[in-house]
């Protein structure tokens, strides 16, 4: 819950507007639904591939629904200042964080062999016990570096190409999961879960501080 209202009220502390982080989840809602309806039709023909190829092709779609639909909004949205494109990132990483804390309380339980595996995991390692918010700060994280990046690429006084870091890089984390999810990565036990959530971490950084160089040229 603190990463739903935590990044919000700083980003608005800061200067953004309440509208840019709307806009924010709800860009990231839209194209969330169109991602998943795309998923649905692709699903037999995906779940033939082999687990990279699939990998491959979800990060490829999931980058190009996400930050397309970020870029046209951003687009409409301009003249922009950038707090507000910050605010927009933070927005759609919050709106995530909501929409998992809902399927989570909503959801069905996990199955006992689940909640065991994650209890023999949780007992032996901090990042296995908080993998859910150690995830979930690097998703708001890589929202607001990926579409930082694609304001910058789309507000005319940056390179274009600024845009090519952030789909590469958004696509390479969404493959990640999808790839262990193939595979059934045994995402409970500790190992697993520091090579995971660190690879997640520092991609998401990356994106981040992408866009604070890009920003400040």
């Amino acid at each position: 819950m603190a990463l739903a209202i935590g990044p919000p009220a700083a980003a608005v502390w800061f200067g953004a507007s309440w509208l840019s982080l709307g806009a924010g989840a709800a860009v990231w809602a839209v194209s969330v639904a169109v991602k998943f309806a795309l998923a649905r039709a692709s699903g037999p023909p995906l779940a033939a591939l082999e687990p990279l190829a699939a990998a491959v092709i979800d990060g490829a779609v999931s980058a190009a629904c996400e930050l397309g639909a970020a870029a046209i909004a951003l687009a409409l949205l301009a003249p922009l200042p950038l707090v507000d494109a910050v605010g927009f990132g933070v927005g759609a990483g919050s709106g995530e964080v909501v929409y998992i804390l809902a399927l989570s309380l909503s959801g069905p339980t996990p199955p006992d062999d689940v909640v065991a595996a994650w209890l023999r995991g949780a007992r032996r390692s901090f990042c296995v016990r908080y993998a859910v918010p150690i995830e979930r700060l690097s998703a708001v994280v890589g929202h607001v570096g990926a579409r930082g990046l694609v304001y910058l690429a789309i507000d005319g006084s940056h390179l274009a190409l600024w845009a090519l870091p952030a789909v590469a890089l958004f696509g390479v984390i969404d493959g990640i999961a999808v790839y262990g999810a193939r595979r059934n990565w045994p995402w409970h036990e500790p190992t697993v879960c520091r090579r995971a959530q660190g690879a997640f971490a520092a991609l998401a950084a990356a994106e981040l501080l992408l866009f604070m160089i890009a920003a400040s040229n």
